[in-house]
């Protein structure tokens, strides 16, 4: 009989610790910073319009943050080195259901979820077209023009996903009309 109870006791045990790890429901941004000179500094969390909506102390150079969303959309991670630094590390982040993996400093890096490899993947890209534009005799209107090509091509790539539009949205402006046309037909 003491076996049965033992036994009994153990499942309902595993029954509810089975029951409390649900798959998260929301985001969680497990962040790391790469620099120890962020540690102790402040992790801001900057929607589109440049409102700050969260914030996170970096604990040795290590930070979180949780939340819902109905749907999936990017903000943008921001840290200082000091009160008067004026080119925080920023980085863009889609919030969407998962465990979100970030580091920040020197270098940046998002993933773990769909969207954020899909950004991350964006962002390489970007910086291999930059890195590709140093050493060439291009003028200006050239790089532009070069420039918008590769906002457009990465747009039809993403599609009309939360990546895609984010691209489009922050990179409009370096757009001509065709060019708007064109990806206005992708992203809805």
């Amino acid at each position: 009989m003491k076996s049965f109870r033992l036994l009994g006791t153990s499942a309902f045990a595993f029954l509810l610790i089975s029951c409390g790890q649900t798959a998260t429901e929301g985001y969680r941004i497990n962040g790391k910073i790469t620099n120890p000179k962020y540690d102790e500094r402040t992790v801001y969390m900057v929607d589109a319009a440049g409102h700050k909506c969260d914030s996170a102390t970096v604990k040795d150079c290590k930070f979180t943050f949780e939340g819902k969303h109905d749907a999936t959309k990017v903000m943008e991670l921001v840290v200082h080195e000091n009160d008067s630094d004026m080119f925080p590390v920023t980085l863009p982040v889609v919030l969407e259901k998962g465990n979100i993996t970030v580091e920040m400093g020197d270098m940046v890096y998002v993933a773990d979820t769909e969207e954020n490899d899909r950004m991350m993947n964006f962002l390489m890209e970007k910086d291999k077209f930059i890195d590709g534009m140093y050493g060439k005799s291009l003028s200006a209107d050239s790089v532009k023009s070069e420039f918008a090509t590769f906002i457009v091509q990465q747009v039809l790539k993403n599609g009309n996903s939360t990546v895609g539009k984010y691209i489009f949205n922050s990179y409009k402006s370096k757009l001509d009309e065709k060019q708007i046309e064109e990806c206005n037909k992708i992203i809805k």
